[in-house]
């Protein structure tokens, strides 16, 4: 098929599914967002469109990743089949949501024959709720729809307002609050989404009974099926230092008694989090399986060129997280920001471990 660019006109029927064994939750996953009934899964029709991978497929899917996809376009018998080759269900799931112009049969989809790789540009991808007021539960559960149909992969959880984040991180949720929280982490994990929990905690990071009150919350969240912490550190009351050695010692603790390998830990600043000074010295002091939390070189940035980016992941001697702040319309609540995203260069994804 190499060579061949020949346009063919494809109308994917839901009925014309099939998939290997093993990558069901990305035909589940597909079905709620792209909003199919529950019977286009279970047809035996087809197979116009086919995904998963054979094992004589894996070493071209190899290539994509994790989280990418290859679309495989051919004739059989006459008619185009499409197959969505990838390595992982979350990958085969993107590959179908990237089709979701075709699915319905209402629309055509031109696809050239051949082979075509296809893979996120950054790592990771994702949502922060990090809202003075926390959304509903029902905005959350749409919110998470969006991520699945734009290959969004993490939600942070950090909203204002949860006291058991912040003022009451050492207890518990009470039963009805759990049940909503783990029924959100199921929803999520249906839509491939990792959330991850901001605890924002009013503690003395010198202090072992914080450090093992911590730990017993995070254990906590982690069994409900939360995917990693972020711990939002004080930048002024306690030096960097002593938040690195306080992050050291809950990453060792979380290991003990890890529900999955590794647990994943996450540190930011939540004050004065552009200062890089303040960042370099809690970087030199974490251990290199923490990952930072960066909102950029300022608290809201216009644009972010690559040698900015570059350089401060050159300072830090470690590769951060972009915790991005725009838009952001706490300055006028009432307005629908529309615009596009401007002044993000497509090469930053080669500098940054996640936006």
């Amino acid at each position: 098929m190499e060579g061949e660019r020949e346009e063919v006109a494809l109308s994917v029927s839901a009925l014309h599914l099939t998939w290997e064994p093993g990558y069901e939750a990305a035909a589940r996953a597909a079905a709620k967002v792209l909003e199919l009934p529950e019977q286009a899964l279970s047809s035996g029709v087809g197979p116009t469109l086919h995904f998963g991978a054979l094992m004589t497929d894996m070493p071209a899917a190899s290539q994509v990743g994790e989280e990418g996809h290859l679309l495989c376009v051919e004739r059989a018998a006459g008619e185009p089949v499409v197959r969505c080759l990838a390595r992982t269900p979350r990958g085969a799931f993107y590959g179908l949501r990237a089709l979701r112009a075709a699915w319905t049969g209402e629309a055509r989809l031109s696809l050239p024959l051949g082979l075509k790789a296809v893979q996120p540009a950054f790592t990771h991808r994702g949502i922060a709720e990090a809202v003075p007021v926390g959304w509903s539960w029902e905005t959350r559960r749409q919110l998470l729809l969006f991520a699945g149909r734009h290959q969004l992969d993490h939600y942070l959880y950090a909203p204002g307002d949860d006291a058991y984040r912040t003022t009451r991180w050492r207890e518990l949720y009470p039963r009805e609050e759990a049940a909503r929280l783990t029924d959100l982490i199921s929803w999520a994990r249906e839509l491939f989404v990792c959330i991850l929990y901001a605890l924002q905690p009013q503690l003395d990071p010198t202090s072992s009974s914080d450090v093992a009150a911590l730990e017993a919350k995070c254990h906590w969240l982690l069994e409900a099926g939360i995917e990693g912490i972020a711990l939002l550190c004080e930048a002024g009351k306690w030096a960097p230092e002593a938040w690195a050695h306080f992050a050291n010692q809950l990453l060792i603790r979380l290991k003990v008694g890890a529900v999955r390998e590794p647990p994943l830990l996450w540190v930011g600043l939540s004050s004065l989090n552009s200062d890089g000074n303040l960042l370099y010295e809690l970087a030199r002091a974490l251990d290199e399986e923490v990952e930072i939390l960066w909102t950029g070189p300022e608290l809201l940035n216009s644009r972010l060129l690559v040698e900015t980016v570059a350089a401060f992941s050159n300072y830090l001697g470690r590769t951060p997280w972009l915790w991005e702040n725009y838009p952001d319309n706490r300055f006028a609540p009432q307005k629908l920001f529309l615009g596009p995203y401007q002044g993000r260069e497509a090469a930053l994804a080669k500098h940054l471990h996640g936006e």
